[in-house]
């Protein structure tokens, strides 16, 4: 039906067919492509998309072609996709006036991404390439080219990913960038989700080396990742395997990780030794790689090495995922590549060895300046966890709010545990979210999640109380006989009060500025008397109840109200609205549940992943066609049947070991 309307829009095609005349003109009196930030400049909409649908123009003898595309970044044109959208409710964009080369259209070929330059004509609400230059509605999306277009907008790069909000179940990391001319196309925040995996059967491998007593020189924690562990010591930390792992160590796993290397020569950021103290399995962090190293027995150790660059003083997010015979490595976000693996490759890992972090693969050098930071370090016994860790969530999201899509998650903040010191430095008291009685009994997995999710905040950071013969009433003794008093109050014992300059006294934490009668509010407040919350984003009718937060319509969860998929979208699928999830190729169902394999999986085996199959015991290859005799058949015998072996003549036994003599 888009496209249909768009076909109908004639005289857009008139325009476009003229350039078939024009083009060999422009040609001959010497022509040059535009730069990328001119394309830019005179563009209405430029994004990245991925041509989907190419159709012909079959209603006019003309060599025109519309393409669909799916956008993924949407560097200049928010409010024309918008607008569009809400005209026409499909998740495909239709740009028309491609065409062949030979008549200097621009041409795409389907499937392939492009960063895309369209011009939009309102009447219609069509978007088209522009007719003025040949070859020029479609650029390479490099990382360089949209930088160099968003700077020219205003925009500074994006900041770092924040932390985690959660450890498991799904939460969200957020990252943001700056506008230095104030009125800049797009948003100054965004989001992902992350840690999107189960907290069942997950090993929090960190907290147990943040016990352990170091000696190390004090840093300053990373913004946005104040709780990370900092190392800067070489020596390693140690903890027995048993205390973590009280069973057996999973033979299918994932490790995950969430580091930024400083200043770092190499090492291993986890490794397990056995009671001989001999190295068993571990990650293996170099300046131009990050490997999964393992032992075997009766040989050297194994290396899986992934040729990537961590050590760059920016944070990273990578797993390992090790199981069904593969071993697959992550990294922010992306699968870097994987490679096969055998459960028997390996060492079952001894409980009665220990875990280090930090240990060296070398003696460290000389006066080596160390520094780095780990946040998250834990292992799954879930094998698609890596896939879960992050995903890189760049769609354009629509705006149209879904009446009526299910319950909504209802949950109050804990009261405030006790001040961990009572004056001071460094004390810090917290709280969690707690599910209300209606949604622990209609929404019982999301509640879990949510107590996952605190916040702390510093208290009691006071000096410490020196000895005053006479009270301090409104303040505090910082030093013999000598009161320090609050704000606002005097006197030998602060029982004084100043007059408020402010008609009313300022709320919500505000200070009241003698010298202009007015009231400087807290972060997160606002109103002439500090009485008004503010939220930096409310989106999609959400609305601000307090510093932060808001309260969402139904089917969008804070705290910037994006849409919820309950339960969530898997294998990487996205929740484009709620209880609606967008599937990846190869992927289908409403929750992207159901993996496809263009050829069956035989003999039992099961399709879990895009053309692969998770065969049953005895059996391997691609679709689980290959039959595994252990031992192998001997004597030219061919394994038929797991454990069963199809003997040439004069041969015989279960895997044909007999050889038949004649006898004379």
């Amino acid at each position: 039906m888009i496209l249909q309307q768009l076909l109908n829009y004639g005289f857009l095609y008139i325009f476009l067919s003229s350039c078939i005349q024009a083009c060999p003109e422009s040609m001959q009196e010497g022509w040059k492509q535009l730069p990328l930030v001119e394309r830019a400049r005179k563009a209405d909409l430029v994004a990245v998309g991925k041509a989907v649908e190419i159709h012909n123009d079959k209603l006019r003898e003309i060599n025109l072609k519309t393409g669909g595309f799916h956008l993924f970044r949407i560097l200049k044109g928010y409010k024309i996709t918008k607008k569009i959208y809400a005209n026409n409710s499909d998740s495909l964009f239709y740009i028309l006036g491609f065409g062949s080369p030979s008549l200097c259209y621009t041409h795409i070929v389907k499937d392939e991404t492009y960063l895309l330059f369209a011009k939009f004509e309102p009447e219609t609400m069509s978007l088209y390439v522009p007719w003025q230059n040949p070859f020029e509605g479609t650029a390479v999306p490099t990382i360089e080219n949209e930088d160099e277009i968003l700077s020219s907008q205003g925009w500074r790069s994006w900041s770092g990913w924040s932390s985690c909000s959660v450890s498991c179940s799904g939460g969200w990391e957020s990252r943001t960038r700056i506008c230095t001319t104030g009125n800049c196309d797009g948003f100054s925040t965004g989001q992902r989700p992350c840690n999107n995996y189960a907290c069942d059967g997950v090993k929090n491998l960190l907290k147990h080396f943040k016990s352990v007593p170091r000696n190390s020189r004090s840093i300053p924690a990373p913004p946005m990742h104040r709780n990370a562990l900092k190392i800067n010591i070489l020596g390693n930390l140690s903890v027995p395997t048993h205390q973590i792992f009280r069973k057996q160590f999973p033979q299918h796993f994932t490790m995950l990780a969430a580091a930024k290397y400083v200043n770092y020569t190499g090492g291993y950021l986890i490794s397990f030794y056995d009671s001989q103290d001999r190295l068993q399995i571990g990650i293996k962090i170099s300046k131009t790689s990050v490997a999964l190293e393992y032992a075997q027995a009766g040989k050297r150790n194994q290396f899986l090495a992934f040729n990537v660059e961590v050590i760059d003083r920016k944070w990273h997010r990578f797993a390992f995922s090790v199981g069904n015979g593969l071993v697959s490595f992550y990294l922010d976000c992306e699968m870097i590549g994987t490679r096969n693996i055998t459960q028997e490759s390996y060492d079952q890992v001894d409980r009665r060895g220990n875990i280090y972090l930090n240990a060296k693969a070398e003696p460290p050098e000389q006066n080596e300046n160390l520094e780095f930071y780990i946040e998250e370090l834990s292992l799954s016994d879930d094998v698609r966890a890596g896939q879960k860790q992050c995903e890189f969530n760049d769609l354009f999201e629509q705006q149209e709010v879904l009446e009526g899509s299910g319950p909504e998650l209802e949950y109050n903040w804990s009261q405030w545990t006790s001040c961990t010191k009572t004056c001071g430095a460094d004390g810090v008291r917290r709280r969690v979210k707690m599910c209300t009685s209606t949604s622990l009994l209609t929404l019982p997995d999301e509640c879990h999640a949510i107590l996952q999710q605190s916040e702390e905040e510093p208290c009691n950071n006071k000096p410490c109380p020196g000895k005053c013969r006479q009270r301090c009433v409104n303040g505090f003794c910082a030093a013999k006989n000598r009161c320090k008093c609050n704000r606002n109050f005097y006197g030998a014992n602060c029982q004084n009060k100043r007059a408020s300059p402010c008609k009313q006294e300022c709320t919500n934490g505000g200070r009241c500025l003698t010298y202009k009668g007015i009231c400087r509010c807290a972060k997160g407040f606002a109103g002439r008397y500090c009485e008004k919350a503010t939220c930096p984003s409310c989106q999609r009718g959400g609305v601000c109840v307090k510093p932060g937060v808001c309260t969402c319509r139904p089917g969008y969860i804070p705290p910037l109200c994006t849409p919820a998929c309950r339960p969530s979208c898997m294998h990487k699928g996205v929740c484009i609205f709620p209880n609606k999830c967008h599937c990846r190729k190869g992927y289908s169902g409403y929750r992207c549940q159901y993996a496809l394999c263009k050829k069956a999986c035989l003999n039992g085996g099961v399709c879990y992943d895009n053309n692969k199959c998770n065969c049953k015991s005895g059996w391997t290859g691609n679709t689980c066609n290959i039959a595994i005799c252990h031992p192998k058949c001997q004597n030219g015998g061919v394994c038929t049947f797991p454990n069963r072996c199809s003997c040439p003549n004069k041969t015989s036994g279960t895997y044909c070991q007999n050889v038949v003599t004649s006898v004379l």
